[in-house]
């Protein structure tokens, strides 16, 4: 009886030991999707993708009131896709680099521009310490195929950017913007797309490791819309 009574506890402590380590390993991740208007977006679905592919990960989709959950290992996963499809037209936000090291609410505003392909890095040797964020902006309103015929080369469906149709936060804070530069960026032989490259001012008080979650807002003033878009860095 005595030996049984010991290994009945061994099998629980066992067991709890495994719950606490299995909760450590992951992470929740919720929030609320809602357009610019404010309202929510219901139905939309949101993919995380593995670091290494496009494979999904971890699927759900919002409820009535744009609001969504997940549960994830913890780690870095390439792109968090929210997208919402009708018949009035897309609304995306995506979420790069994804460092899902702890819980985090995250409340996209999900526009009919896509920032696709995002990317943060800072210059070594720079003497401003600017941070750099690359994009590939897709106006989807533009998404037919009169508009989408490539002219020597080039598919244009991106907007026209200058400095003051593009804002900036870094953990919720905006940061000054130096420049935005419009380029040219090859797909694959003979073809290009259009990118953005946006300069910010000197990042100043985060150390070498923080997590910033960047999130940058675009309009595109031809057609009116506009989008928004999130990626992760850690401070070099």
């Amino acid at each position: 009886m005595k030996k049984y009574y010991v290994t009945t506890i061994l099998l629980a402590t066992l067991c709890c030991f495994a719950a606490a380590q299995e909760a450590d390993e992951t992470v929740r991740i919720w929030g609320k999707v809602t357009d610019f208007n404010g309202e929510p977006v219901a139905g939309a679905t949101i993919m995380l993708k593995a670091a290494d592919s496009f494979r999904d990960e971890y699927v759900t989709r919002t409820d009535s009131q744009g609001c969504y959950e997940l549960m994830v290992n913890k780690g870095s996963y390439m792109v968090m896709f929210i997208m919402h499809r009708s018949e009035t037209g897309m609304l995306d936000h995506d979420v790069w680099n994804f460092l899902a090291y702890k819980d985090m609410e995250i409340n996209p505003t999900a526009g009919p521009v896509q920032l696709y392909s995002m990317g943060a890095f800072q210059v070594r040797g720079s003497n401003v310490g600017s941070l750099f964020i690359f994009f590939r902006p897709v106006d989807t309103t533009k998404l037919k195929p009169e508009i989408m015929e490539r002219v020597d080369g080039v598919s244009d469906v991106a907007p026209k950017l200058k400095i003051d149709d593009v804002s900036v936060l870094i953990n919720g804070e905006e940061i000054e913007i130096y420049e935005v530069t419009r380029m040219r960026e090859a797909t694959q032989k003979g073809e290009w797309s259009i990118s953005y490259l946006v300069q910010t001012a000197s990042l100043r008080g985060f150390e070498k490791g923080d997590i910033l979650r960047i999130t940058v807002t675009v309009k595109d003033n031809e057609t009116g819309v506009q989008g928004q878009g999130t990626v992760f860095y850690e401070k070099q």
